[in-house]
This record gives C-alpha cells, sequence and structure tokens, in this order.
C-alpha cells in the first residue's frame, strides 16, 4: 500500500512528546546555569520547530526525495521499499545536521545562541555510528539543500553562506538562531544532549527516529545514559481513538493485576511487553504489543495456544475476543495475584 510523505509526516508529527511534566527537572550537567522555566521553554521551542518541519516537509512534499519517496510502501519489507529512512532520507539527514550542531555547538546570550566551530563538527560523537551521521559524508550540494530547507524554517546561520555549496571543512564558526522562537537554540542544544544520553543503542544514529525527531526529553533527567523508557500512552497517540482507548484500558487492567512493562523502541517502531512481576522468563509474559505506522498487533502470552499469531487490532472483533480472553482466562486463572 503506497503512502506518501504527507501520509508518514502526519504520523510522525503525532508522535512527538506533546507536553513536558511540570515537574521535570534538568539533571545537572545539562542545566547550563539555566531555569526550570528556560529548560521548559527550549523543550517547547524545539516541539514546535518539529510540527513546523512536519508541516513543511508535507507541504512540499512533491519537491523532497521524489525519486525513493515514489517506492515507499508501508507493507515492504524493512530493508527494501518499507524502510521509511530509504524511501525519505530526508528525515536521517536533517536529524544528523541538527544533532551535529547541537550536541556541538555551545551555548551564548543565555541559550538564545548555538554558536559551533566547524572543526568540532568532525568529532566523533559515536564511533559505531560516525559513517552514518558525519556530515562530512554528506555531499555539498545535499547539505545546501538541507539547510536551505531549515532557513525556510526559520533557522538563521550566521557566518554560513547557504547560497551556494556548502563546504564545513574549512575553520570557521557558525552562529545558529531561530527567527520564530528565540529559546530555540537551547532547545536544539538539550535535545541533542537527550538524544546522545541514551544507554544500549549500539548505534547513536538509531536513536535520532524515537528520540531526537519525536523531541524526547526524558534523558536529561539522568546525569547518565540510561535505557530509553517510551510511554505507551504518547506512542499511540497516531492511532484511532478507538484503539487508543482499548489499548489504555487493557494497559490499566494489566498494571493494577501486577504486570511490569518493558519496552524495546526501534526508530518509530515499538514494542511493549507486559510481564507478570517476578517472571523474568517467557512463562511470564502477559503479552506484547507491536505498534508502527503499519497499526498495531498484540501477541498473546506463549501459556495459551489457542493465541498464537500477532493479532492485528484494527478489527473490532478481535479487540473485544482478546479482552475477554485477557479479563477472564490469562490474569484471573493463570495469573491472579491473590
Amino acid at each position: 500500500m503506497k503512502k506518501d510523505l504527507t501520509y508518514i509526516c502526519d504520523y510522525m508529527k503525532k508522535l512527538v512528546i506533546p507536553s513536558t511534566p511540570g515537574n521535570f527537572i534538568v539533571s545537572e550537567p545539562f542545566r547550563y546555569g539555566l531555569t526550570n522555566e528556560e529548560h521548559k521553554k527550549g523543550i517547547e521551542a524545539f516541539r514546535e520547530f518539529l510540527y513546523d518541519l512536519y508541516d513543511y516537509l508535507a507541504a512540499n512534499k512533491d519537491k523532497i526525495d521524489v525519486k525513493t519517496g515514489s517506492r515507499y510502501d508501508i507493507n515492504g519489507t524493512w530493508n527494501g521499499c518499507g524502510n521509511i529512512n530509504t524511501a525519505y532520507p530526508v528525515f536521517c539527514d536533517l536529524s544528523h545536521i541538527l544533532v551535529n550542531l547541537g550536541f556541538n555547538g555551545g551555548l551564548e546570550a543565555g541559550g538564545k545562541n548555538l554558536t559551533v566551530h566547524c572543526n568540532d563538527l568532525q568529532k566523533v560523537i559515536c564511533a559505531k555510528s560516525h559513517k552514518y551521521i558525519a556530515l562530512e559524508n554528506k555531499s555539498n550540494e545535499r547539505k545546501s539543500e538541507l539547510f536551505c530547507l531549515l532557513s525556510d524554517l526559520g533557522l538563521h546561520f550566521d557566518g554560513l553562506d547557504i547560497s551556494e555549496n556548502i563546504d564545513l571543512s574549512k575553520n570557521k564558526k557558525i552562529r545558529i538562531t531561530s527567527k520564530k522562537n528565540e529559546f530555540f537554540a537551547l532547545g536544539l542544544k538539550l535535545i541533542s544532549e537527550a538524544a546522545v544520553n541514551i544507554k544500549y543503542n549500539y548505534y547513536l544514529v538509531n536513536s535520532l527516529q524515537g528520540a531526537f525527531l519525536r523531541c524526547d526529553f526524558y534523558p536529561l533527567a539522568s546525569a547518565k545514559p540510561k535505557k530509553q523508557i517510551v510511554n505507551i500512552r504518547e506512542f499511540i497517540n497516531p492511532q484511532s481513538s478507538e484503539i487508543q482507548k482499548w489499548i489504555m484500558e487493557i494497559d490499566s487492567f494489566l498494571v493494577k493485576n501486577g504486570c511490569s512493562i518493558s519496552n524495546n523502541i526501534a526508530g518509530y517502531d515499538c514494542e511493549f511487553t507486559y510481564t507478570k512481576r517476578g517472571k523474568k522468563n517467557n512463562k511470564g509474559m502477559v503479552c506484547r504489543f507491536f505498534i508502527s505506522i503499519k497499526g498495531v498487533y498484540i501477541m498473546p502470552g506463549i501459556n495459551h495456544p489457542e493465541y498464537q499469531d500477532i493479532i492485528p487490532l484494527d478489527n473490532p472483533d478481535n479487540r473485544k475476543r482478546l479482552k475477554n480472553w485477557i479479563e477472564s482466562e490469562f490474569i484471573i486463572k493463570a495469573y491472579s495475584t491473590s
């Protein structure tokens, strides 16, 4: 089933974490002498930038990655026409540029400006990911195209002439500001730091979609990298209201009955596994949700042979049948907490 850039951007936009809890505190290494309110404004500014970015890409779908995008099939294989990154490399390329600028840049003027030396852009952020995210591996023409796109979104790069092919190997300094929001530079710095401050990502490049392009600020709460935790309430936002309601009812029921939750995120796909507390093997698995742009599927625990398949939730009969099964058979008989 062919899907265009507008469809993908709408999905990605709904995956952006919509708000920052009032009690969220940025850990000391990422505070930069600024207040909690300033941190919150920076995160909000980056979130609004992502919304603008997805709207811009959708509106300009006939100009961006047209040749590769024409082959995108939502049900295609991961390493073929079903790979969003392969069909629309604009997402990867933009995140690589922004993370390099944000992570290597230094805040000035109370977080209103972000200044980076081009020499610093050659630094290795993640050795295993370097060949994928290094800016020197992108053509000057591609960099010029993307910097012009960012300029259209209100970003200004003082010290960089984006009207010509961009060569970032020269020794010069770039100051980054936003014409739309003075806190954008701070937000870019914070979310770039957050994307890098995630443990267990073998490749940094793997976290840029599921963290950076979702405005995942949660890693900033820890001074040391920790495994990325994804909130299922935020991850199901692109799904229909009926499916959202059903999942949240099941989530509430399972948690209330003593289940723990683990997640495994890969880009814009995520698995949520519910396990009976104290059980560390598959025998303790209650069910697993698979959530992606293709839809939502559930795999029941292996102790119940009548449900061995991965079942789509777009069918209301499936949802009704599975809800009854989880409530009456799975929890009460097999995993009662009493």
